[in-house]
């Protein structure tokens, strides 16, 4: 997640550092559809900023706008120089460039009156300058779906509101946390037999690191990212369409605690990780949890698991009857070797099911893993040979058969310009946990290639361009023969002063689609047609003072299908205004008008801290909302938000148990936040 010179001067601070200042630094690297663990993850280090004198270089690499080799440089320079006095002394290290340093500054800390003594006293080590943190989450959505009102034969057993509790406590050689969430819909027991012990969503983890040649032991639940992803990422996947060039350079940062709450994209077990030389550090790590998946008997009476379940939601007796009856076990293992121009890594996984998999029949899951084991295997590397040359490669086995292979290079070409490609394949299907991947996706049965340059053509403004093509030559889901998209993407960024910051994107769009073509006096047939989507979207951002800045974006797509086209257009202001220190608000209305579904336009917009909202917008309506934010004490933060969208042409709102009786849809959520 490098996104080195999105911004070619710094963002305006506003006082109030909750919610409007953070999202003032974090908004210009968010595409319309943001991935929910990065947002988790920047805002956790703005709570609790990274210690610049105890962080590994895998930890800040995980930084916006840090490279691996400029990670590499920071623990270098500590080590020769002694530990940071101040933030602003990263700007002495070399190859750290002023926009790179303002970017990372949020995210790091020096601590005040911190000593060489007290960080080695034997006795104190593990009690020395804790810190803790809590968070408090109630919302709901006011009018009643049809699960609530008992119009269904299967209701949902729960209630419609949905609460949230995170704890963690933690200093620089320990950190543990508490994670509980009870979703909208599912009901809020204490069942041992079933495994649930209040929320059906409840993780927890302690770790201890950097004692000795111990760096890591993390104990509960965990996430773990090794090389480029293919074999294994279970961490932030974050790509975009306008992103800068470095979005696709990855560098896994191996085991971290995980204090989210979506249920599946963490393993629930031990592991460690070791120094055994000083360039060389071994990980090990062992999982076993039960995973939602759709079981069969078969006529020999034989259990199997047809698919694993992706969603999260577990609300009504149907949705619970897959809930947590796959049993999995994985045990892997990761050896690295570091230099500061070479780091090259090799993963080994298993996984074990308890039922064997079995996918069901369909021209999609033709090549997909079947079985009660597999293995992962991979070699990945990251070489930089010069300071503005970066190379990276990974290869994996997955399965017996499946091999994947990537890769990549980034050059900094000189006066403002980067370039970044990168080039991947796979042949077959062997990850059904989908464990791994590039950017969020399998390439199983893919081949692709794409390619990103910045240019600073002016110190006003700079260009952003990007050209992605792919081929899956296995049927996916919904298909019955090969497809090949295709994704073009520009942006143009004027900056011509701290105040003033205005963007100009624009995307296109094509892959095949099958389509159900109904002839006359005859059956209705399959087809495969082009399905070509055009963006364009204008972003301004204007501070009028330090207190007051405004925002107003217009966005347009069009959508050519089978039976003719779509289009979709959008209108929002937004306003952040933080009169005191201790108080800000962001508002925002927004006006959308779509031909359909297919022609939808998505806008991220400002949540509770750790919250996550992307609304679909589509058909004609309107929707607004208010985020207010109150430093009730030095140690206590309120937050709360009020939205409602309405529209002009419709009556009802969702399906199924999810329908609403209304033309409109309102929600609310209050959040407290305390520091000890």
């Amino acid at each position: 997640m490098s996104m080195r010179s999105t911004i070619a001067r710094p963002t305006p601070r506003l006082p109030a550092a909750d919610t409007t200042d953070a999202w003032a630094h974090l908004l210009p690297y968010l595409d319309d559809e943001p991935n929910a663990d990065v947002l988790a993850r920047w805002q956790a280090w703005m709570d609790a900023p990274l210690n610049l004198n105890t962080t590994t270089a895998d930890q800040l690499m995980q930084l916006p706008g840090l490279t691996l080799r400029q990670a590499l440089r920071i623990v270098s320079y500590r080590g020769e120089h002694g530990p940071f006095e101040r933030v602003d002394e990263l700007q002495r290290v070399p190859e750290l460039s002023g926009v790179t340093y303002r970017m990372i500054a949020p995210f790091v800390q020096v601590r005040q009156h911190e000593s060489d003594a007290s960080r080695s006293a034997g006795s104190a080590w593990w009690r020395a300058n804790w810190q803790m943190r809590g968070l408090l989450r109630a919302g709901r959505r006011i009018e009643q779906a049809r699960g609530y009102t008992g119009e269904t034969s299967v209701p949902y057993l729960g209630s419609p509101y949905r609460s949230v509790l995170r704890l963690r406590a933690w200093n620089d050689n320990f950190d543990t946390g508490l994670t509980t969430d009870k979703r909208p819909g599912e009901p809020l027991e204490w069942d041992p037999g079933a495994r649930q012990y209040g929320a059906d969503h409840l993780i927890g983890y302690v770790q201890m690191q950097n004692r000795g040649r111990l760096r890591q032991l993390v104990i509960g639940s965990y996430q773990a990212a090794f090389g480029h992803g293919l074999a294994l990422w279970t961490g932030t996947r974050f790509t975009s369409a306008y992103g800068t060039p470095h979005v696709l350079i990855r560098q896994g940062s191996g085991l971290r605690p995980y204090r989210g709450t979506n249920p599946h994209t963490y393993f629930r077990g031990v592991g460690a990780t070791v120094r055994i030389m000083p360039q060389v550090d071994a990980t090990a790590f062992v999982s076993h949890r039960n995973r939602d998946a759709t079981l069969d008997t078969l006529q020999q009476g034989a259990v199997v698991a047809r698919s694993l379940r992706s969603t999260s939601l577990r609300r009504t007796t149907t949705e619970r009857q897959y809930r947590r009856v796959l049993p999995t076990t994985h045990v892997g293992g990761h050896v690295q070797w570091s230099s500061p121009r070479l780091r090259v890594g090799l993963l080994g996984l298993y996984a074990q099911f308890a039922h064997p998999l079995l996918p069901e029949p369909r021209p999609d899951t033709r090549f997909q893993f079947a079985g009660r084991w597999t293995t992962h295997w991979s070699l990945a590397a990251h070489y930089a040979p010069t300071a503005r040359l970066t190379l990276v490669g990974e290869g994996a086995l997955t399965g017996l058969q499946g091999r994947t292979a990537v890769l990549g290079l980034h050059a900094d070409m000189g006066r403002g310009a980067t370039l970044t490609v990168r080039g991947y394949a796979g042949n077959r299907h062997y990850d059904p946990l989908d464990l791994g991947g590039l950017d969020g996706a399998s390439i199983a049965g893919t081949q692709g290639a794409e390619a990103r340059l910045a240019l600073t053509v002016h110190p006003h403004w700079t260009l952003y361009g990007a050209l992605r093509q792919t081929h899956t030559r296995v049927p996916q889901f919904r298909t019955t023969r090969p497809e090949t998209a295709t994704r073009a993407s520009a942006s143009i960024h004027y900056d011509p002063h701290e105040r003033l910051h205005v963007r100009l994107q624009g995307q296109w769009r094509t892959h095949d689609q099958r389509v159900s073509v109904t002839r006359p006096y005859g059956p209705t047939v399959p087809q495969h047609r082009s399905r070509i989507q055009h963006k364009a979207r204008l972003h301004m951002r204007y501070a009028f003072t330090n207190t007051l800045r405004l925002s107003a974006r217009t966005a347009w797509t069009q959508v050519q299908l089978y039976d003719g086209p779509e289009t979709g257009t959008l209108l929002w202001i937004e306003t952040d205004y933080a009169p005191r220190s201790w108080v800000s608000a962001n508002m925002r209305w927004t006006l959308f008008g779509t031909d359909g579904f297919e022609s939808r336009l998505f806008a991220y917009e400002p949540d509770v801290r750790y919250g996550f909202s992307v609304p679909a917008l589509f058909e004609h309506g309107q929707r607004a909302h208010a985020l207010i934010g109150v430093d009730l004490t030095q140690a206590l933060h309120l937050e709360a938000k009020y939205s409602v969208m309405a529209f002009t042409n419709r009556d009802t709102i969702g399906q199924g148990r999810a329908q609403i009786q209304s033309s409109r849809v309102r929600n609310w959520r209050v959040q407290l936040r305390w520091t000890l």
